[in-house]
């Protein structure tokens, strides 16, 4: 059962994003409704951050851990400089699959980030390396 704040949030998503395309209307046209722009934003940035991730996971990643001796790079930098970057890209992958799914309605996109609350807590591990 949501809790009364789940409850109220869920409700104010669907007041201010409940808006419906005009029929017959291509949803990159400027009569879309602003919802649908904006899942399209949401939606094609998130697959582009998926593909860079995995290409710097299999391009850069997976290389430099092959050569970590004969470039003069040990293995705890090169994770550091990494750090838990498999993970992130496979908990993006994951969110992405949710937002393609539910990208025809606002309230389940909006719940999409919601049921993965968790998840972004892998960012606060990834940025704490940053410094270093």
């Amino acid at each position: 059962m949501p809790s009364v704040v789940e409850s109220e949030s869920q409700e104010s998503v669907q007041g201010a994003l409940i808006e419906t395309e005009p029929e017959g209307c291509v949803p990159s046209s400027p009569a879309a409704s602003k919802w649908r722009r904006v899942v399209e934003e949401i939606v094609t940035t998130e697959e582009i951050y998926v593909k860079t991730l995995g290409e710097v996971i299999e391009g850069y990643m997976s290389k430099i851990g092959l050569y970590t001796v004969g470039i003069g790079i040990a293995q705890v930098e090169v994770n550091t400089l990494f750090g838990n970057l498999k993970e992130l890209h496979q908990f993006n992958s994951e969110l992405l699959e949710g937002l393609q799914t539910r990208q025809e309605s606002p309230v389940d996109l909006c719940q999409c980030f919601v049921d993965r609350m968790d998840g972004f807590s892998l960012y606060s591990e990834y940025c704490t390396n940053y410094p270093q």
